[in-house]
């Protein structure tokens, strides 16, 4: 019992194949095979799969090559063919994506070689050869150098794509989406010629946009690098008007936002009348820390009042005095002459009230 795959084949041995300049993912053509199906199913799929292909050969012909290439890729999702396969890799070229339609050469023969070698003719061999060797002539490979390693890089919108182990990683093969981190410091990435944007992002660094114009068949260095992010540091308190140092520096009263380099800085804050604040703060790059300061009251301590040293020593004088005066010994008084009588006069206290 022939199958819809055989049946298909034989339909594109009729067919008009639809050859001229273009380029495609295998990616896109990989479709999944699907199971063996019933005779009827057979038929209705090979139905399809033929429809689609014949309308990306009248796609072609009108050399609208987006379109063809939507066909194609729907017909090879269906019933997978060498055929189908190389005429995805003919769109993709003549819309100037030779890093795609490499892989989809490459493809195409693979899968003849898989089936015997009975899907293309000897003709198109040769021509799927021909254009996988102007593919290769045409993409550019670049050495790219990513600071810091961990930085995530899109070509055109598109993450690189590895290629296989040993292989270089390629650009513009994935669909549509966000970068993916560099896979080392120091890679091959092959593109296709022209114009493209570098998009490189990563936590705590200013996203990195570069526009490059890159020559066919060309090789060179790219570099990217990253520059930190400052971290912030906002820092108010519950006594206002304290000020705030920060790595021993003053920046102002507060309430007050510090940018500085990412790492470890001891924060003071500080106002008269109130106990200081101290702190160590870590501060990461890209990233925002807050401190919110409390000053409690100082306590009063009267041995640290000028008043009170004030009194002490009026204190300690006054009592210098009376105890000056306790601690004097009574006056002694010449004793009275009684003269030629020999009477003496006393002396009489007298209290007033």
């Amino acid at each position: 019992m022939s199958t819809s795959s055989d049946r298909f084949v034989r339909f594109l041995r009729c067919a008009a194949l639809a050859f001229a300049v273009g380029s495609v993912s295998t990616s896109a053509l990989a479709g999944p095979k699907p199971a063996t199906p019933t005779p009827a199913q057979s038929d209705e799929k090979t139905e399809q799969a033929g429809k689609l292909f014949n309308e990306g050969v009248e796609a072609v012909k009108k050399f609208q090559w987006a379109e063809a290439l939507s066909a194609f890729e729907q017909s090879a999702a269906i019933i997978p063919n060498a055929n189908t396969t190389l005429n995805i890799g003919v769109c993709e070229r003549a819309l100037g994506r030779y890093v795609r339609a490499q892989r989809s050469f490459e493809h195409a023969l693979a899968e003849n070689d898989q089936a015997g070698g009975n899907v293309l003719s000897a003709s198109s061999v040769g021509d799927a050869k021909s254009y996988l060797k102007e593919a290769s002539g045409l993409i550019v490979h670049a050495n790219v150098t990513v600071v810091p390693v961990e930085a995530a890089i899109a070509v055109d919108g598109r993450p690189i794509a590895s290629l296989g182990e040993g292989q270089p990683f390629a650009a513009g093969v994935e669909p549509a989406g966000e970068g993916r981190p560099a896979p080392a410091p120091k890679f091959e990435l092959v593109l296709d010629p022209g114009a493209h944007v570098f998009v490189l992002s990563r936590k705590g660094f200013s996203d990195a946009v570069v526009n490059k114009t890159l020559a066919p068949g060309s090789s060179l260095e790219l570099s990217f690098e990253l520059e930190k992010l400052p971290a912030t540091l906002k820092i108010s308190a519950d006594a206002k008007g304290a000020i705030v140092q920060v790595g021993k520096v003053d920046v102002g009263p507060v309430p007050v936002d510090v940018l500085r380099p990412a790492g470890s800085y001891p924060v003071v804050v500080q106002k008269e009348g109130f106990d200081t604040y101290e702190t160590n703060v870590t501060i990461r790059a890209g990233e925002e820390t807050k401190i919110n300061a409390v000053l409690p009251k100082t306590k009063l301590n009267v041995a640290k009042q000028w008043w009170f040293w004030t009194s002490i020593a009026g204190a300690l004088g006054t009592a210098g005095v009376i105890t000056y005066f306790a601690t004097r010994p009574a006056p002694k008084f010449p004793a009275y002459q009684g003269g030629t009588t020999g009477w003496v006069v006393g002396t009489t206290a007298t209290t007033h009230f």
